[in-house]
């Protein structure tokens, strides 16, 4: 989710450009609390050879929509990505109070690349949890495939009624996740199958797909809105019943062979973010200083197995040790556009929140990043700059001889309180990226000796600190709270830490991806 607001339906439009669509398409939508799912569809023009098609379906993945849905006098506002087939979906999260029961209509508008709008109708389905349980059933394709045999149909799903048997049905929110290219897949037929099959009444989510492929991709990304969706509420269990389908959360399949009713899977709370996430590391003044620069220089590589038991999209780029931001901007640009086409989280600590600032700002890659979350990041310089600058680098002889050798350490000056704030003034924020931030503060007695002198001296320049940057400082955008820990202990390499440091680091960060997921991106 990229921009989301109220108001009345007010975008000019200007004339039709000179590609459009042929058709757009909008599914039902579902509110559960606060969050809103829905789906939809752009179907790229029909062309006489399909080489042309295909061209036409690129034109179209790549195209920025923006959505406007008005439902009983309020207008949620919607920015984002086309998928390559042409998919999309809407999170969005809006405190409007009691939703009324049952369907509601929603006037529809889409705008591709700010040029023209489509309109279309839609209903919006209040979905009463009542502090129950949720349980997702991922059906098989082969039977959300065969609906048109009536008689195939009901055989199979009578022989799926066992996986539900003895799980409290009246006690529990069923969901029932229906994804494929059958014409004859419709919430009705499914729902009279399930009735004849003595299936628990719930809820049916139908995703319409073109092809096997897509279908397994489709059942990924609806199973994860649909996490998201109830994500307020208690953990969803899921229980997946395609054999060749395990998600990117890697879901216990059912063998062909295998007996019913298959595995339940607790979600926990433990949610994956929609968009791959970039890890930005700061700069590795101490390491430098003191010749101990690791082979992995990214601060964030030890968080790699945690995240693959997660399954989450993660890249730990290296960027210039030292060196100023534009430069280590250009580098983490360089190594995102070499790794994923997608949209993207950046997660940066210390000076690489303001690499990730740079990025955003003057690198045009504003639509290319969703939502940026800094932690200990001196957007507003820190003092200890300065003085490590004034009074005491040129106690470093090692310095100027790295400087004549060619080493970049404009890093050092780029963290001055003057420095920041013309860069601060330079780099407004972008209205596309949902900026978050972290800061720190810590006692004196849980300050890595390393950094004690630095504490004292920025308590009494700037008041509560880590050791290196301000919390007032570290403050940007949405303040999402204070660690109580110090700058090193910020980071899961734990390089430099004092010893008998408890701070939870890998769940701090857990803790973070979670947030993001919780907010849609």
């Amino acid at each position: 989710m990229t921009a989301l607001a109220f108001a009345p339906f007010s975008r000019q439009v200007p004339a039709a450009p000179s590609r459009p669509p042929a058709a757009f398409q909008l599914g039902d939508g579902l509110r559960v609390g606060d969050r809103y799912w829905l789906q939809g569809q752009i179907i790229a023009p029909r062309a006489p050879a399909p080489a042309r098609a295909e061209q036409a379906r690129a034109r179209i993945s790549r195209r920025p929509f923006h959505v406007e849905i008005q439902a009983e006098g309020e207008c949620l506002d919607y920015s984002g990505d086309v998928r390559p087939d042409g998919s999309f979906d809407i999170h969005a999260v809006h405190a409007s109070g009691p939703a009324p029961r049952g369907w509601r209509p929603a006037q529809v508008r889409l705008i591709l690349d700010d040029a023209t709008a489509f309109q279309s109708q839609t209903v919006i389905l209040d979905v009463p949890v009542r502090d129950r349980p949720i349980r997702l059933v991922i059906l098989p394709l082969q039977l959300t495939n065969r609906l048109g045999d009536y008689a195939l149909a009901s055989q199979q799903a009578a022989e799926l009624s066992s996986a539900f048997a003895g799980e409290r049905a009246k006690d529990s929110l069923w969901c029932f996740l229906a994804v494929g290219p059958d014409p004859a897949l419709t919430e009705s037929n499914l729902a009279l199958l399930a009735e004849v099959a003595g299936w628990p009444r719930g809820l049916f989510v139908i995703c319409r797909t073109k092809s096997h492929q897509q279908s397994l991709d489709r059942m990924d990304t609806a199973s994860r809105s649909l996490e998201w969706l109830f994500a307020d509420h208690k953990p969803v269990q899921v229980l997946n019943l395609e054999p060749h389908w395990r998600g990117s959360r890697r879901l216990p399949a059912r063998s062909p062979q295998a007996p019913l009713p298959g595995e339940w899977v607790r979600n926990g709370g433990m949610l994956t973010p929609r968009y791959p996430v970039v890890f930005c590391h700061g700069m590795l003044a101490f390491s430098f200083l003191r010749f101990q620069v690791p082979v992995e220089p990214n601060c964030f590589a030890p968080l790699r197995g945690l995240l693959r038991q997660r399954r989450l999209r993660a890249l730990f780029p290296q960027v210039s040790p030292t060196g100023g931001v534009a430069v280590r901007a250009r580098a983490l640009r360089e190594q995102i556009e070499r790794w994923t086409c997608e949209p993207v989280n950046l997660v940066a600590h210390s000076m690489g929140g303001l690499d990730a600032r740079y990025l955003i700002s003057h690198l045009a890659m504003a639509n290319r990043v969703r939502s940026l979350t800094t932690i200990s990041t001196p957007h507003r310089g820190t003092s200890l700059a300065d003085w490590f600058l004034e009074t005491f680098a040129w106690r470093l002889p090692l310095m100027a001889t790295l400087e004549v050798l060619g080493y970049d350490l404009d890093g050092f000056r780029d963290c001055r309180p003057a420095v920041c704030r013309r860069f601060n003034e330079l780099t407004p924020n972008d209205p596309r990226v949902q900026y978050f931030s972290y800061g720190a503060e810590v006692a004196s007695h849980r300050v890595s000796p390393s950094l004690r002198r630095g504490w004292s001296l920025l308590s009494h320049w700037e008041g509560a600190n880590d050791g290196m940057v301000s919390r007032q400082s570290a403050s940007w955008g949405a303040y999402l709270g204070t660690l109580q820990a110090d700058h090193f202990a910020q980071t899961p390499d734990l390089a430099f830490v004092r010893p008998g440091e408890d701070f939870d680091c890998p769940g701090f960060y857990c803790q973070v991806l979670d947030d993001l997921a919780r907010r849609g991106f």
